[in-house]
């Protein structure tokens, strides 16, 4: 997908969090440029993804960061094969996803990189800055990193609720987890 049609109208229609994309088995969402269903890394206007089982949300190409609002995975995945760097540093600024809304997770569901060097998932960085991790049942493996915007000065934090189990691969220091185990 490109980007931007016209201001505020992506080739995807509105950027409206009351819209709702959803992805089914054998379905994949691509997303090949940054900043496609919403106008900034921090903003809270991306539709709600619905990726339910066989369903799949990647990035590839010059794809750099993408804001998510609300994402659902009933045995979905939601993964990433590249993220936004820096042009001096090389190091990663807002990784592919910015998860600006919640996590709801039933069933065995994913989220993951094939760059975890850049692939990075970035927790909330705006409103109340705590990404809910709502697993409800099953297991939702995370073996993306999963940090915060460490040039922002906002804290991100992760609170994991529900019944189900939450693995993590991946730990970061920028990260206050809250809320019940993992």
């Amino acid at each position: 997908m490109g980007s931007a049609n016209s201001p505020g109208v992506t080739v995807f229609g509105s950027r409206s969090n009351t819209r709702t994309f959803t992805i089914n088995d054998g379905g994949t969402l691509q997303f090949n440029s940054g900043t496609i269903v919403a106008s900034g890394y921090n903003q809270m206007t991306a539709p709600t993804l619905i990726i339910n089982s066989g369903g799949i949300v990647t990035n590839d190409g010059i794809a750099t960061n993408n804001a998510l609002n609300n994402v659902e995975l009933h045995n979905g995945t939601l993964t990433s094969t590249t993220g936004h760097v820096g042009s001096t540093s090389g190091i990663p600024v807002y990784g592919a996803w910015n998860l600006n809304g919640s996590i709801l997770s039933t069933g065995t569901s994913t989220i993951s990189t094939t760059a975890p060097d850049r692939g990075w998932v970035m927790l909330k960085v705006t409103g109340d800055t705590t990404t809910n991790f709502n697993v409800t049942d099953g297991t939702l493996t995370v073996s993306a990193p999963v940090v915060d915007n460490p040039t922002d000065g906002n804290i991100g934090s992760l609170c994991k609720t529900g019944d189900g189990k939450c693995q993590h691969a991946h730990r970061s220091l920028w990260i206050e987890f809250c809320c019940g185990g993992l």
